[in-house]
Protein backbone atom coordinates (compact mmCIF):
# COMPACT_ATOMS: atom_id res chain seq x y z
CA UNK A 1 0.00 0.00 0.00
CA UNK A 2 1.66 3.49 -1.28
CA UNK A 3 0.39 6.73 0.85
CA UNK A 4 0.83 9.81 -1.69
CA UNK A 5 2.08 12.17 1.42
CA UNK A 6 1.16 14.69 -0.67
CA UNK A 7 -2.52 14.44 0.23
CA UNK A 8 -1.49 14.30 3.63
CA UNK A 9 -1.61 17.03 6.44
CA UNK A 10 2.05 18.40 6.38
CA UNK A 11 2.40 17.31 10.05
CA UNK A 12 1.03 13.94 9.50
CA UNK A 13 3.59 13.54 6.02
CA UNK A 14 6.75 13.99 8.67
CA UNK A 15 5.03 11.17 11.14
CA UNK A 16 4.71 8.71 7.76
CA UNK A 17 8.15 9.58 6.50
CA UNK A 18 9.78 8.98 10.08
CA UNK A 19 7.44 5.67 10.28
CA UNK A 20 8.61 4.85 7.14
CA UNK A 21 11.99 5.03 7.21
CA UNK A 22 12.42 2.87 10.57
CA UNK A 23 9.71 0.45 9.70
CA UNK A 24 12.40 -0.14 6.65
CA UNK A 25 15.09 0.59 7.75
CA UNK A 26 17.84 -2.16 7.11
CA UNK A 27 21.55 -3.17 6.95
CA UNK A 28 22.76 -2.73 3.39
CA UNK A 29 25.07 -5.81 3.23
CA UNK A 30 22.53 -8.03 4.54
CA UNK A 31 19.20 -6.94 4.71
CA UNK A 32 18.69 -7.68 7.89
CA UNK A 33 16.98 -5.25 11.07
CA UNK A 34 19.54 -2.69 12.05
CA UNK A 35 19.62 -3.84 15.90
CA UNK A 36 20.27 -7.60 14.57
CA UNK A 37 22.88 -6.41 12.29
CA UNK A 38 24.72 -4.65 14.58
CA UNK A 39 25.17 -7.72 16.78
CA UNK A 40 26.18 -9.98 13.61
CA UNK A 41 28.55 -7.35 12.17
CA UNK A 42 29.94 -6.96 15.84
CA UNK A 43 30.36 -10.75 15.76
CA UNK A 44 32.16 -10.94 12.35
CA UNK A 45 34.56 -8.54 13.35
CA UNK A 46 35.21 -10.63 16.23
CA UNK A 47 35.48 -13.80 14.52
CA UNK A 48 37.79 -11.75 12.11
CA UNK A 49 39.71 -10.80 14.57
CA UNK A 50 40.52 -14.05 15.73
CA UNK A 51 41.34 -16.00 13.14
CA UNK A 52 43.77 -13.20 11.80
CA UNK A 53 45.44 -13.31 15.27
CA UNK A 54 45.61 -17.16 14.36
CA UNK A 55 46.84 -16.74 11.02
CA UNK A 56 49.48 -13.80 12.52
CA UNK A 57 50.60 -16.10 15.42
CA UNK A 58 50.99 -18.99 12.39
CA UNK A 59 53.02 -16.85 10.76
CA UNK A 60 55.40 -15.53 13.51
CA UNK A 61 55.88 -19.36 13.76
CA UNK A 62 57.11 -19.67 10.34
CA UNK A 63 59.44 -16.98 10.95
CA UNK A 64 60.90 -18.75 14.02
CA UNK A 65 61.39 -21.83 12.28
CA UNK A 66 63.03 -20.25 9.48
CA UNK A 67 65.11 -18.28 11.60
CA UNK A 68 66.27 -20.86 13.73
CA UNK A 69 67.37 -22.96 10.94
CA UNK A 70 69.64 -19.99 9.48
CA UNK A 71 71.04 -19.50 12.86
CA UNK A 72 71.59 -23.05 13.69
CA UNK A 73 73.35 -23.59 9.78
CA UNK A 74 75.28 -19.87 10.50
CA UNK A 75 76.71 -21.29 14.15
CA UNK A 76 77.29 -24.19 12.76
CA UNK A 77 79.60 -23.21 9.80
CA UNK A 78 81.68 -20.89 11.97
CA UNK A 79 79.93 -17.84 10.65
CA UNK A 80 78.80 -16.30 13.93
CA UNK A 81 81.00 -16.53 17.24
CA UNK A 82 78.78 -18.89 19.25
CA UNK A 83 80.55 -17.56 22.65
CA UNK A 84 79.05 -13.97 22.33
CA UNK A 85 76.37 -13.67 24.67
CA UNK A 86 74.06 -11.89 22.03
CA UNK A 87 74.36 -14.97 19.69
CA UNK A 88 73.85 -17.22 22.24
CA UNK A 89 70.79 -15.22 23.83
CA UNK A 90 68.98 -15.33 20.07
CA UNK A 91 69.75 -18.90 19.61
CA UNK A 92 68.23 -19.94 22.95
CA UNK A 93 65.07 -17.99 22.76
CA UNK A 94 64.86 -19.42 19.11
CA UNK A 95 65.35 -22.74 20.22
CA UNK A 96 62.80 -22.43 22.95
CA UNK A 97 60.19 -21.24 20.77
CA UNK A 98 60.92 -23.25 17.96
CA UNK A 99 60.84 -26.76 19.87
CA UNK A 100 57.72 -27.59 21.13
CA UNK A 101 57.00 -27.28 17.17
CA UNK A 102 59.86 -29.13 16.08
CA UNK A 103 60.41 -32.02 18.71
CA UNK A 104 57.21 -33.39 17.81
CA UNK A 105 58.02 -34.06 14.13
CA UNK A 106 61.61 -35.53 15.06
CA UNK A 107 60.19 -38.54 16.65
CA UNK A 108 58.60 -39.43 13.83
CA UNK A 109 60.92 -38.47 11.11
CA UNK A 110 64.30 -40.31 10.82
CA UNK A 111 67.63 -38.71 10.82
CA UNK A 112 69.24 -38.02 7.08
CA UNK A 113 72.77 -37.99 8.36
CA UNK A 114 73.49 -34.76 9.84
CA UNK A 115 70.47 -33.03 8.06
CA UNK A 116 67.79 -31.79 9.88
CA UNK A 117 64.45 -31.99 7.88
CA UNK A 118 61.97 -31.10 10.54
CA UNK A 119 61.55 -27.45 10.15
CA UNK A 120 60.26 -28.04 6.09
CA UNK A 121 58.12 -30.50 7.25
CA UNK A 122 57.22 -27.67 10.56
CA UNK A 123 56.52 -25.64 7.78
CA UNK A 124 54.53 -26.96 5.06
CA UNK A 125 52.21 -28.42 8.07
CA UNK A 126 51.94 -24.47 9.26
CA UNK A 127 50.83 -23.45 6.01
CA UNK A 128 48.32 -26.71 5.67
CA UNK A 129 47.18 -24.73 8.63
CA UNK A 130 46.70 -21.65 7.71
CA UNK A 131 44.46 -22.74 4.50
CA UNK A 132 42.38 -24.58 6.42
CA UNK A 133 41.45 -21.69 9.30
CA UNK A 134 41.15 -19.63 6.21
CA UNK A 135 38.87 -21.90 4.30
CA UNK A 136 36.88 -22.63 7.97
CA UNK A 137 36.88 -18.47 8.29
CA UNK A 138 35.46 -18.26 4.17
CA UNK A 139 32.80 -20.95 4.94
CA UNK A 140 31.65 -18.74 8.62
CA UNK A 141 31.42 -16.01 6.82
CA UNK A 142 29.28 -17.34 4.00
CA UNK A 143 27.27 -19.37 6.40
CA UNK A 144 26.26 -16.52 8.50
CA UNK A 145 27.48 -17.55 11.49
CA UNK A 146 24.12 -19.04 12.40
CA UNK A 147 22.33 -15.18 13.18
Amino acid sequence: MTINVNRVHPGAASRIRARKSTAYHHCQHCRAPLLMSAYKHWGLKMLFAIFWLAGELIHLMILAVIAAAVMSMLMSFGVVNHRSQFVNAVADFLDRVTTPVLNPIRRYVPAFGNVDISPLIAILLLQALQFVLSDIYGRLVMAGLGF
